[in-house]
């Protein structure tokens, strides 16, 4: 490099880091390809799966609500509109529970949604 002059030792610099930011925008590009086919994976599979399970635990706070409330409570027609909405709120867990069984992405997911770890 030192039989070159100043000019192209600096054109030869500048050369090689403009190829380096080339290389690195390629590599960024591949690297931004994979993450955004993850994210539309996450979108399209998971998502829903996540909804529906916020669903479900919301629906099982609720039951849970309604059975402390009955427990609590003294007088009988009290009772028996608390027992209708536990059994509205149970029947809306079971249904968003049975809901999710199509959604459960693998079989770690499924074997967990069956019961077992």
């Amino acid at each position: 490099m030192r039989n070159y002059r100043v000019s192209v030792r600096a054109s030869v610099s500048f050369l090689f880091v403009i190829g380096l930011l080339i290389a690195l925008g390629g590599i960024s590009l591949v690297k931004m390809k994979d993450l955004r086919a993850g994210m539309v994976a996450l979108q399209t599979d998971a998502m829903a799966s996540v909804i529906l399970a916020n669903e479900i635990s919301i629906s099982t706070l609720r039951v849970r609500l309604e059975a402390r409330r009955l427990i609590a409570q003294d007088d009988p027609q009290a009772k028996v509109l608390t027992i209708e909405r536990l059994k509205t709120a149970r029947n809306n867990m079971l249904k968003h529970t049975a809901d999710y069984a199509p959604l459960a992405t693998g079989k770690a997911e499924e074997d967990i949604y069956q019961g077992g770890e």
